[in-house]
């Protein structure tokens, strides 16, 4: 678990459990991990110190409570391991730095390639939704400053969203099981969705055979 540091002029302060709210539809992840382990870990970590948890991120929300930008998951943990409260810092209540801020301020698992997909695309209608005249490269160039990605990998993900890559195959990049690379390879030349699906899943089906992975 990698401790998230906290500003010299800000000190987190304790938070029940109870007074986080967890915004339908925001958190971008579909998949939360091993939230086991993590209610393990973070039992230990406030028996011996509450501070040393990562801090839950959010915003003032209505009566004392906390819009969750970073730590669902820990929220989800902390629940299960009986916790009582966790860390709290103040965050943005802007959309947009909300929205970044999954990929950026996390403390937790990171995102799948699948994730970032649909991060770069939800950043991308928040950014047209503000300025109708936003050119796509300035939205391409905001994605990969804010997010940290590279060219290449901001066309992979954008690639995993267009029309002939079915859910299936999205599901196969989401498990990790074939990469953004080759599906954007792939759906250059294959544009039936079926024949697509069909060409991925038969590629996963012969890298598990050989034991070499994409």
């Amino acid at each position: 678990m990698t401790k998230q540091p906290t500003p010299p002029y800000k000190k987190a302060a304790l938070k029940p459990l109870d007074s986080f709210v967890i915004e339908d539809g925001f958190n971008i992840r579909e998949d939360m991990g091993d939230i086991k382990t993590l209610a393990v870990q973070l039992k230990a970590a406030y028996a011996k110190d509450p501070y040393s948890i990562p801090a839950v991120r959010g915003h003032k929300g209505i009566g004392g409570t906390v819009v969750v930008t970073d730590g669902h998951r820990k929220i989800a943990a902390a629940k299960l391991a009986g916790l009582p409260e966790l860390p709290y810092l103040p965050f943005s209540s802007d959309i947009l730095e909300r929205t970044v801020a999954m990929a950026t301020q996390n403390a937790g698992k990171d995102l799948n390639e699948m994730e970032r997909a649909r991060l770069i695309e939800r950043i991308s209608f928040i950014l047209k939704e503000r300025n109708a005249d936003i050119t796509e490269k300035e939205v391409r160039d905001f994605c990969i400053a804010s997010i940290g990605c590279s060219q290449s990998s901001y066309y992979n993900y954008r690639a995993l969203l267009a029309d002939n890559v079915s859910a299936d195959v999205q599901e196969l990049v989401a498990q990790g099981q074939v990469s953004s690379t080759v599906v954007r390879n792939l759906a250059k030349t294959i544009k039936e969705p079926q024949d697509l699906t069909n060409a991925v899943q038969a590629l996963v089906a012969k890298v598990t055979t050989s034991g070499k992975t994409t």
